[in-house]
């Protein structure tokens, strides 16, 4: 588990414990930490669905994502191609 995700946990926990201890004021607000606890909890187990997208990396340049000096001719992942509308020439 990464360190980003137990701390995505550990503020929905701290949210919900807020709205517990917060029983003697505003019932707004308690509503409120209590739908961005669970807000915040469906956005994580909607992470766990998604699986990771495929990375693509240069063949002979691995683990990078492009190389400014490619040797293959043309680029096998498509970098350097030209596109309408964009700036910049052709790489591979």
């Amino acid at each position: 588990m990464s360190a980003l995700r137990l701390q995505l946990e550990e503020l929905a926990g701290v949210w919900e414990l807020a709205a517990e201890m917060d029983k003697g004021s505003n019932s707004a607000r308690r509503e409120q930490l209590r739908e961005c606890a669970d807000t915040l909890r469906s956005l994580l187990s909607i992470g766990e669905a998604i699986p990771p997208a495929p990375s693509v990396d240069c063949p002979h340049a691995a683990p990078f994502r492009y190389c400014p000096t490619c040797v293959v001719r043309p680029c096998p992942i498509g970098l350097g191609i030209a596109r309408p509308g964009k700036i910049g020439g052709n790489h591979g």
